[in-house]
């Protein structure tokens, strides 16, 4: 079964069920000066005996991962969103406006959240710069299930402490094949400019 698989290749720290679903946890680095978290944990969510989807976060150890790599490597996404929230203070972190972006293969069964740091706020306004991003959250499932977009950001996404992820052409006015072209052919930075009314 999913749990003697999983035990096979690694230790399992604990489980929990959520919702009718075993949710398992483990850890593939313990503690080091490099890091200020007691370890890297990775999820794996077992229905009926299976591994149907995995999220895993890898902090800053695979830089193949940064979004520039991934987008020249799976090519133009099935969606891009955005998130953010609109009153400044109002974040889950001590960033005024926690910013993310997310890239999903729908077809692949595979997703990735990065987080923009640099952002900044006018009366109407949030905008959210980069260069690159990097050590994103990725969420894995059985490519077979194909999911809509709204289906894969309610199962995967924390949408608890942000809002909603709205596609990139809706929130910011940006076309998903012209934003894949510039993080493909341009290296200089990229900004992205959000309407605060569409973010609660």
């Amino acid at each position: 079964n999913a749990k003697q698989f999983l035990g096979e290749f690694m230790t399992i720290d604990e489980y929990l069920r959520v919702d009718g679903i075993l949710v398992a946890s483990t850890h593939l680095l313990e503690s080091s000066e490099a890091f200020e978290i007691p370890r890297m944990k990775n999820y794996y969510f077992i229905d009926n005996e299976i591994v149907s989807w995995m999220e895993m976060w890898n902090f800053d150890n695979s830089n193949r991962y940064s979004l520039r790599s991934v987008v020249r490597t799976f090519g133009p996404p099935s969606v891009i969103s955005i998130r953010t929230i609109g009153e400044y203070g109002q974040g889950v972190s001590a960033f005024p406006h926690p910013f993310r972006l997310e890239v999903y293969y729908i077809e692949r069964g595979i997703a990735f959240e990065y987080a923009i740091f640099d952002s900044t706020e006018t009366i109407n306004h949030i905008e959210a710069c980069f260069q690159d991003l990097d050590s994103p959250i990725m969420y894995l499932w059985r490519p077979e299930e194909i999911l809509t977009f709204q289906e894969a950001a309610m199962r995967l996404l924390d949408i608890v402490g942000l809002p909603f992820p709205q596609e990139i052409e809706v929130a910011a006015g940006l076309d998903e094949s012209k934003f894949y072209e510039t993080l493909i052919n341009e290296l200089g930075p990229i900004c992205l400019r959000t309407d605060k009314s569409l973010w609660p």
